[in-house]
């Protein structure tokens, strides 16, 4: 490394340094205005700027502070501070990785803060559920509860929350891909920050430079990044100031200046061991392995290999756990939930027919003897009748007394019916909000189509959320080529859709992260790794669940298909042929262990323009009408007969014959059929 590099990089070091220093003297300046007779509020104020100034540089400290706040606040019955405490334990948490932990306190949070609706309160504690989200690698979700936030602080007005809130929803959508999107919500964040002088500024030149970084746009990302880096020195943020250190050394690795992409990157990784950020040391490890690699230093490659690799599987491991815990939990809590209100249903209305009867039973019994005794007191004598016409009087007494409490009983149980309509109601609610959640993780149609304008999309889940999903990417690394994929999880319903999230996921991983294109060795990956995440919760057992899926990887501009699928067909009518040719796929699964080794291989076809190839679920087929089931031979049938109509006519033709073929009849499973007509 030349000399001159080192004195620069030499010199951000010290400048970073200074405001080290003047951090830890307001923090000394801080601990001397803690005594005694302080105000209780006072100290809690004081501990949350220690918080505050501990949180980039020593996580252990900032959490004990953070506890110390929180106790004191529970002490004098102050719910917004306590709320606040609760925040800053969730965020540094966060930082260090520990999801769960994290997730615990945010949640008490957001209990907190129904006591202070659409306030400042409940949009911090939507902001750090996001970034559970976000360190769980759902972007979609992240998004969605990012957006809520915004839309509290921009409804009360807090300029700083607004700017935070942008920034994070700009990322999101830059690590989905959607770069424009990204930049749209970065540059209205930027102004801002600047207008209020935000220490945001540092977060949000940070994400643009990386955005230019993502795109391998090294020229426009350097002068951001190193904007950046001048606002980190400025506010004291040494965790962005590591990620920097680590993206401008590759960058210098990028342009081949490997002693300087080295020099940066220890850096960066010194720094994150320091401060216990695993994500962090996990790309310093991983940037650092390329270093060793382009050096031919390959033991040391193979060392730092390893070393990001046992973080990485660290780092998922404890996040799929999270991911589990967190389902499992909501899943329960449902479960439970649905089988209590089914059982106070059947209980009321049991015990209502059960007092009916008996009321009826007593009344007419009541009558009966009220008859027989008048009718023996007028054969005696008329002085008994009125006797007997006293005792009639208060049996009607009786039974209109027990006719009252019989109309009690039953507006009880119109009341507790109305209960039970009220939380199905809610729970069918949060049903069709998972459903946008859902809706959030598939590619919109509108979208595919800027890539494939011959399409045909039939999506039909069974109940409000679906077990069937579609994937597409057109990432970088895949030139002029897309990745389609098509797939049935196991179950319908919400158990099928929490699949739906995990394999959206490992999609995601495996072909956008981790570059893996081929579609063969995609399958291998996704059912290592699904398979990995649900024995971690079923201990080794057995286990049944995964998905069957056809995966597409279409070169858009030569018509070259290379195609995999584990037990899914794929029909393609060639050269204008009127009969489709069937390809089948891998008999395994994926997931279920019932198998032992599973070999996926790929097919290649060179397609001509107008050839046309057909991918889908088993669910069409499988649906039954009045007639039984439609089964594979009449579907078959049925595509032969419509293939030459244009694609949006065939969309309509598939959804009429479906709903002539049901009838009156439930629909049995979730349908999905995808065409490109090439």
């Amino acid at each position: 490394m030349s000399f001159l590099l080192k004195y620069i990089l030499c010199c951000f070091c010290f400048c970073s340094f200074c405001p080290l220093f003047a951090q830890q003297r307001a923090i000394d300046s801080l601990k001397k205005m803690l005594k005694p007779e302080l105000a209780d509020t006072m100290t809690i104020n004081i501990y949350m700027e220690l918080v505050q100034k501990y949180s980039s540089f020593d996580p252990a400290l900032s959490i004990q502070y953070a506890e110390k706040a929180l106790e004191k606040s529970q002490q004098i019955a102050d719910l917004k501070r306590e709320a606040k405490a609760y925040d800053r334990l969730g965020f540094v948490e966060w930082q260090r990785g520990n999801l769960e932990t994290a997730l615990k306190y945010y949640n008490k949070e957001i209990q907190l803060s129904q006591s202070f609706k659409g306030s400042a309160i409940e949009g911090n504690a939507l902001l750090g559920i996001g970034s559970i989200y976000v360190g769980l690698g759902n972007h979609g979700l992240a998004i969605e509860y990012y957006h809520k936030a915004l839309i509290i602080f921009e409804k009360i007005g807090q300029n700083p929350s607004i700017i935070r809130s942008m920034n994070n929803i700009g990322w999101q959508y830059a690590m989905l891909g959607s770069y424009d999107s990204a930049m749209l919500y970065l540059n209205k964040a930027l102004p801002l920050a600047h207008k209020s002088k935000s220490d945001f500024l540092t977060n949000i030149y940070d994400n643009i430079g990386e955005l230019y970084f993502l795109q391998k746009n090294y020229d426009k990302a350097t002068p951001y990044l190193y904007k950046s880096l001048e606002f980190c020195r400025k506010f004291g943020n040494k965790r962005i100031e590591l990620t920097l250190y680590r993206v401008l050394g590759e960058i210098d690795l990028a342009r081949n200046n490997i002693d300087s992409a080295e020099y940066k990157i220890n850096l960066s990784l010194e720094m994150a061991l320091k401060l216990q950020a695993k994500r962090k040391i996990f790309e310093a490890y991983q940037a650092l392995s390329k270093v060793m690699f382009m050096k031919k230093d390959f033991e040391k490659a193979y060392m730092y290999k390893e070393n990001y690799v046992n973080y990485s599987d660290s780092l998922q491991n404890q996040n799929v756990k999270s991911a589990l815990k967190i389902y499992d939990s909501e899943r329960r809590q449902g479960e439970l939930a649905v089988l209590k209100l089914e059982n106070e249903k059947q209980a009321n209305q049991r015990n209502w027919i059960l007092f009916s009867a008996l009321a009826g039973l007593s009344t007419l019994l009541v009558i009966t003897t009220v008859i027989l005794r008048s009718r023996n007191r007028v054969k005696r004598s008329y002085q008994n009748l009125a006797i007997a016409n006293e005792e009639i009087l208060s049996k009607s007494e009786e039974i209109k007394q027990q006719k009252e409490e019989v109309l009690q009983t039953l507006q009880t149980v119109n009341e507790q019916n109305r209960i039970i309509d009220k939380r199905n109601h809610d729970m069918t609610s949060s049903i069709i909000y998972a459903r946008r959640i859902q809706t959030v993780l598939l590619p919109s149609q509108e979208i595919i189509q800027k890539h494939i304008p011959n399409l045909l999309l039939f999506y039909q889940p069974r109940d409000i959320v679906s077990g069937d999903f579609y994937w597409f990417s057109n990432t970088k690394g895949l030139r002029k080529s897309i990745i389609f994929a098509i797939a049935d999880c196991t179950g319908h319903g919400v158990p099928g859709a929490f699949m739906t999230v995990i394999g959206n996921n490992l999609l995601d991983q495996i072909i956008n992260k981790d570059k893996i294109f081929s579609p063969a060795q995609i399958l291998t990956q996704l059912d290592k790794r699904l398979l990995k995440t649900l024995q971690q919760q079923t201990e080794k057992q057995i286990i049944n669940d995964g998905m069957d899926i056809s995966l597409i990887k279409l070169d858009l501009e030569n018509g070259k298909l290379v195609w995999a699928s584990a037990k899914r067909p794929l029909w393609v009518f060639e050269n204008g042929k009127a009969e489709a040719t069937e390809y089948k796929g891998s008999k395994f699964p994926i997931g279920s262990t019932q198998f032992g080794n599973k070999n996926f291989t790929e097919t290649e076809i060179i397609l001509q323009k107008g050839d046309l190839i057909y991918s889908f679920t088993d669910g069409y087929a499988d649906q039954f009408g009045n007639e039984g089931k439609f089964t594979i031979g009449k579907f078959r049938q049925l595509i032969k007969a419509i293939h030459t109509q244009t694609l949006s006519e065939q969309e309509k033709i598939l959804s009429q014959n479906l709903q002539k073929w049901q009838d009156k009849n439930r629909q049995t499973d979730d349908v999905l059929v995808v065409g490109i007509r090439v």
